[in-house]
């Protein structure tokens, strides 16, 4: 708990912690340290047990280490516990903005798919009106529903052509200045 409480308090680069310790164990405290203030942790331990180490790296831990060891091996540790965790942040972060990205997606998936259905619902229904009164209409109500027909479609052209603008837009590099 003290390790958890100095944590939060000091944001150590890292923190190095037994796996052994009375009230808590090291796990527990990695784990409450990841919550609370993510640091990279590295475990320091005489206890080589492949359940404990998978419990370990599930609880977040950077680094599990057997003692004894020598300086260089924990600086070593220490650097790539560093990197490692910065690459994770960085991860998370992008993780974020991909989810944002993926919301708007959908957002403008269901504009889309709505403006579409919209411009198809005429083309339907006059097509089918056509369809089903083939006999009985005028050609004047005929060309009038074909016309109908032949905007929709325009439209419905026009909003593809757009869409295929803007997925080609943004795969260029636009260059940005101030206005």
């Amino acid at each position: 708990r003290e390790a958890v409480m100095m944590t939060q308090a000091l944001r150590p680069d890292v923190v190095v912690m037994d796996i052994r310790m009375p009230e808590i164990d090291g796990i527990a405290a990695s784990q409450l340290i990841q919550e609370t203030c993510p640091t990279p942790v590295i475990a320091l331990t005489a206890y080589e047990d492949r359940e404990l180490v998978e419990s370990a790296a599930h609880a977040g831990v950077a680094a599990y280490l057997m003692k004894p060891l020598g300086m260089r091996e924990l600086e070593r540790a220490m650097i790539i516990a560093r990197a490692r965790f910065a690459d994770m942040l960085a991860l998370q972060k992008l993780n974020k903005k991909l989810a944002a990205l993926n919301a708007d997606l959908d957002l403008f998936t269901q504009m889309v798919a709505h403006d579409l259905r919209h411009l198809l619902s005429p083309v339907q229904g006059y097509a089918e009106i056509l369809q089903m009164e083939y006999d009985d209409i005028t050609p004047e109500e005929a060309r009038e529903s074909l016309g109908i027909i032949v905007q929709a479609v325009h439209d419905m052209d026009n909003l593809i052509g757009d869409l295929l603008l803007l997925a080609n837009v943004r795969q260029q590099v636009v260059p940005r200045s101030p206005l």
